[in-house]
C-alpha cells in the first residue's frame, strides 16, 4: 500500500478529541478502498510482510551499492524505511537546482532534500518503490552526469 496514508490510534478519549481538532481532514477520512485495503492487510499480514519487506532491503541494498560508486553522492545506511536520503554536497548543488539539472539531462525525477526542511537541501529523497531493473536505469543514467 505504498503512497496509501491510513492510520488508527488507541487512547482515551480526551487524547482522541484533541487529535481530532487538530487533524480532522486528514487522519479522519481516509477512502472506504484504503480502509478495506488496510483490514485485508493488517488480518492477512504473516502472509506477505516477509516478502514485500525482502524486496524493499533488496532494493535499499542496490541504491546504497549504486550511491557509493557516484562519487558526487553518499548515503548512510537505510533502515527501517522505504525512502533513501541521499547526500549531493559532492555535486557544489543544492537539492532544488540538483533535482531541475538531473530531469532535464537524464529524465530521472528525484525530489529535493528541501522539501523535507532547511537541513535538506544537501539531499535527495529517492522511493525504492520501482523495480530494480528501474533503479539500474536511473543510477545509469547518474553515473553518466558530470560536477
Amino acid at each position: 500500500m505504498t503512497g496509501w496514508r491510513i492510520g488508527y490510534m488507541i487512547a482515551g478519549e480526551y487524547i482522541i478529541q484533541a487529535v481530532k481538532a487538530i487533524n480532522e481532514g486528514i487522519t479522519f477520512s481516509a477512502p472506504s478502498p484504503s480502509q478495506r485495503a488496510a483490514v485485508h492487510a493488517m488480518n492477512n499480514a504473516e502472509k506477505f510482510i516477509p516478502a514485500v519487506t525482502k524486496t524493499f532491503q533488496e532494493r535499499l541494498e542496490y541504491v546504497g551499492k549504486r550511491v557509493t560508486e557516484i562519487p558526487y553522492l553518499s548515503i548512510h545506511p537505510v533502515k527501517g524505511t522505504i525512502y533513501a536520503f541521499i547526500n549531493i554536497s559532492g555535486s557544489g548543488m543544492t537539492s532544488v537546482p540538483f533535482c531541475e539539472y538531473v530531469l532535464k539531462e537524464t529524465q530521472v525525477l528525484l525530489i529535493p532534500g528541501l522539501a523535507f526542511g532547511d537541513t535538506g537541501d544537501n539531499y535527495i529523497r529517492l522511493a525504492a518503490t520501482q523495480n530494480l531493473d528501474v533503479l539500474k536505469e536511473a543510477f545509469d543514467r547518474l553515473a553518466k552526469l558530470k560536477f
